[in-house]
């Protein structure tokens, strides 16, 4: 149902009003009411009749949208027509000589045109305003010899006061249909717009976001329920005030945003024992900041959520945590890099990736799975060092029930199956015994795998991506690898250049993991100097991206507000030079921890079997405590 209420200058305008109504067509009911006014009483006027929509003519129309503005108002404008109808009935009425238009611009307008093919003199008198003295208007008009006013109800009664024809304008129906149309096209938009804004809020307040809108000055001007909720203030307690008031933390970041126009983003603080972090951007009008932005995350549950997602992930199969857009570079060569990665995704070839330990090679094996078709299928990754040769065959084909002693009642699923129309990434293919290199190869040729004591096939659509360290072509001529599966793995080819090749990509990096730590252990996130971003740089970085992380970690660790950033930092990276000068080299070694001698071992030697009998330890010893030490998995904890 549409609701119209007509403001009225002349009782027979109600009639009209009433006959429209019945004729117009349109699917919602219309009810209406007529109240009869002149605009000079519309002043401090009083709805007593609710309403979607009010219809007025000229200056009644003015004065009631100054009056209120909870409902719109529609204007009647005279027309051309509306002015020859005047003037005829005046000439039939009156025999008038000359006439004298006196109102509101709309009918004055629409006067002059109909002026120029009179055959009568006319004199328009435009009414600039509802306050206009329209009894001397009148009086001026007589004085020029007209014997005649057309005019609204004010000057009409005036005219009718001194005894002077006149005539009340009247509105044709054409015009008030128009009127009418524009009414309920009108409540038909508001309401639509009503339930869109409605629909945003409660989209708004229901966010898991915080959401804040504020001027240049920092005045709030409106905020959702998650920011009532981190204030405990009521949005009528929030709203008007300044923002300095609630986050006074926000105070150098939110004058840095006016001063250089550029969002502040990540900027932490704490509030009831929980960490937030907030965007702080700017809308930016005409080159000037209009208005300030402020959205709030509460960090402890997006962690929350991810866990919970990562759960479901790798319940599913999927297991993937990085695509492309996650790899953190500004090098050329990475750049070219990604590119041919994302060639290669588009593809089914099997992926060969070369790389030393730590350079992100299982990162670039994720991206490649979730760019492919096969990313919504399972991507499975296996450690081909960490699991035992005897067990290899079990692990990669599976076993039925009861084929050897100790096996699942059940049988077991190997991780070609598991990996099915999806993508099964071989870390370290070169650890891989020569003798079951060929039972690899086998199932590569002929995409199909028998599981341990069955004797049926089954077929697997696996893409194959592998990862070394090594040089494969050394251990092919060393009889350490097979030329054929070398050949049948690759196909397509990546190199993942260390970070000392990259050094423009180091700082970067460095200052992602630094985000990350000052989150984790609650501190402010430092400035980097230019001095310390060269130390950065000119280290070699033989651990590449993991030593690196460990570098950012230690750094956190160590730094506090004030000071000194590039000792903390060389602190960081040269953690030995801390250590009596006058012990021994053997000594410092005993004395190390074991996790930087094996880290010290390994980057000195580049092999873990060469680290290994160095450290005294077997290579299956070793590889647990590199688990244990979080020196495992390229991309288990891969940041590029």
């Amino acid at each position: 149902m549409i609701r119209i209420l007509f403001i009225i200058p002349y009782q027979e305008m109600e009639q009209e009003v009433a006959k429209l109504i019945d004729n117009f067509p349109c699917e919602e009911k219309i009810e209406y009411k007529c109240v009869l006014y002149m605009y000079i009483d519309l002043h401090n006027y009083k709805r007593d009749w609710p309403c979607d929509v009010i219809v007025a003519r000229g200056y009644s129309a003015d004065v009631i949208a100054a009056e209120q503005t909870e409902v719109p108002v529609i204007k009647i404008n005279f027309t051309s027509a509306d002015a020859i109808n005047a003037i005829q009935a005046c000439r039939e009425k009156f025999h008038s000589k000359k006439i004298a238009i006196i109102g509101h611009p709309s009918l004055a307008i629409s006067s002059e045109t109909i002026q120029k093919i009179c055959d009568i003199p006319i004199d328009i008198y435009t009414m600039n305003g509802p306050d206009v003295d329209i009894p001397a208007i009148v009086h001026a008009a007589l004085q020029n010899g007209n014997d005649t006013i057309i005019g609204g109800g004010t000057a009409c009664r005036c005219a009718k006061s001194l005894h002077v024809n006149n005539y009340n304008s009247l509105t044709n129906p054409e015009t008030l249909y128009h009127a009418v149309n524009d009414a309920v096209q009108t409540v038909r938009i508001q309401r639509q717009e009503r339930v869109k804004t409605q629909t945003l809020q409660t989209i708004i307040d229901n966010s898991s976001e915080g959401f804040l809108l504020m001027n240049a000055d920092g005045v709030i001007s409106s905020c959702n329920r998650f920011v009532e909720i981190l204030l405990r203030a009521d949005t009528d307690e929030i709203v008007g005030k300044s923002y300095s008031q609630f986050l006074p933390e926000f105070i150098e970041s939110f004058s840095k945003v006016l001063r250089t126009q550029q969002p502040a983003e990540n900027e932490i603080f704490r509030r009831a024992g929980k960490i937030y972090m907030a965007n702080i951007v700017p809308t930016i009008i005409d080159g000037t900041v209009d208005s300030v932005f402020i959205d709030c995350h509460d960090i402890s549950s997006i962690q929350e959520m991810e866990n919970q997602i990562r759960k479901k992930l790798f319940a599913k199969g999927m297991v993937t945590r990085y695509q492309f857009d996650d790899i953190i570079y500004r090098s050329v060569q990475m750049k070219h890099l990604i590119e041919s990665a994302k060639e290669f995704a588009a593809v089914d070839s099997n992926v060969l990736i070369y790389g030393e330990t730590g350079t992100g090679k299982e990162l670039f094996a994720q991206s490649i799975h979730v760019a492919s078709r096969r990313s919504n299928r399972p991507f499975i990754a296996v450690n081909c060092a960490a699991i035992p040769e005897h067990l290899l065959e079990s692990e990669m084909f599976g076993y039925i029930g009861g084929a050897f002693t100790g096996s699942a009642k059940e049988g077991k699923r190997g991780l070609f199956e598991l990996a099915h129309n999806g993508t099964l990434f071989l870390d370290e293919i070169a650890e891989l015994p020569y003798s079951f290199q060929g039972k690899l190869l086998r199932v590569l040729q002929e995409q199909e795998i028998r599981r341990i004591g069955d004797d049926k096939v089954i077929p697997v659509d696996v893409r194959i991506i592998a990862a070394t360290n090594q040089n494969l072509e050394a251990m092919i001529d060393q009889n350490k690898f097979r030329r054929d599966l070398y050949f049948r793995l690759n196909v397509l080819c990546l190199f993942v250049p260390p970070l000392r090749q990259r050094t423009e990509d180091i700082v970067p990096i460095f200052l992602s993991f630094l985000r990350a730590y000052a989150v984790k252990f609650e501190k402010t996130l430092p400035h980097l100097t230019g001095r310390a971003q060269a130390l950065l740089q000119n280290y070699r970085w033989l651990g590449n991206i993991r030593e690196l992380r460990n570098v950012a970690e230690r750094f956190m660790v160590l730094y506090t507000d004030g000071c000194d950033i590039e000792t903390v930092l060389a602190d960081s990276i040269f953690p030995s030079r801390n250590y009596p000068a006058e012990r021994t080299a053997g000594t410092m070694a005993e004395k190390m921890p074991e996790r930087e001698r094996i880290q010290a071992a390994l980057q000195a030697t580049g092999s873990r079997e060469e680290a290994a009998a160095r450290l005294g330890m077997s290579r299956s010893t070793l590889w647990r405590k590199m688990k244990q030490y979080g020196f495992l998995g390229d991309t288990a904890e891969a940041v590029l």
